[in-house]
């Protein structure tokens, strides 16, 4: 064998070498960003599931404080027993929602990281139709007015809407 054969083998195993080496690497960076955009979907999915089960948290507490309003206001004149009983109730609603909702709030910041704009800003007026909710109600539980009570209801039902429409949308790009 003459040196321009081993020559010529040479640069052949050297190309072949170099041609495999290089879809490996294209090979591995695919898969590298591929597994990258699966994980970051999921984290996404994951957070958009815990604001979602907050959200669900946050309106249990809401329609059980409702209700506790709603039978304060029926018995308050009639039996002071079940009024009471009732007003009780909703104080320790009241603890529980104001919980529910500062830990939603705060979770609820991180959808502007995942581009959520839409579904952050939904979130908000819900979450300040529930904190005008809060507000009052604890203020004015034994003189609640009927008008603000049925507007506030109003507000907090589109909200909540709005609300989950926003997430689902979010969820179902994710």
């Amino acid at each position: 064998m003459t040196w321009a054969e081993v020559a010529d083998t040479a640069i052949k195993i050297l190309g072949s070498a170099l041609i495999a080496g290089g879809f490996g690497y294209l090979n591995a960076r695919l898969s590298y960003k591929r597994d990258d955009r699966a994980q970051y979907a999921k984290r996404r999915r994951d957070h958009l599931e815990k604001v979602f089960e907050m959200l669900i948290e946050i309106e249990d507490i809401y329609i059980r404080q409702k209700g506790a309003i709603e039978r304060f206001r029926f018995y308050k004149d009639s039996d002071a027993t079940k009024a009471d009983q009732a007003s009780r109730e909703f104080s320790e609603l009241d603890d529980k929602l104001y919980a529910a909702t500062t830990k939603f709030t705060q979770s609820s910041s991180v959808l502007l990281i995942f581009g959520e704009k839409l579904a952050k800003a939904k979130l908000e007026v819900y979450a300040d139709a529930i904190g005008e909710w809060y507000e009052y109600s604890v203020l004015e539980l034994e003189s609640f007015p009927e008008e603000k009570f049925t507007e506030l209801r109003a507000t907090i039902r589109s909200a909540r809407v709005d609300a989950f429409d926003a997430l689902a949308i979010a969820f179902r790009s994710a």
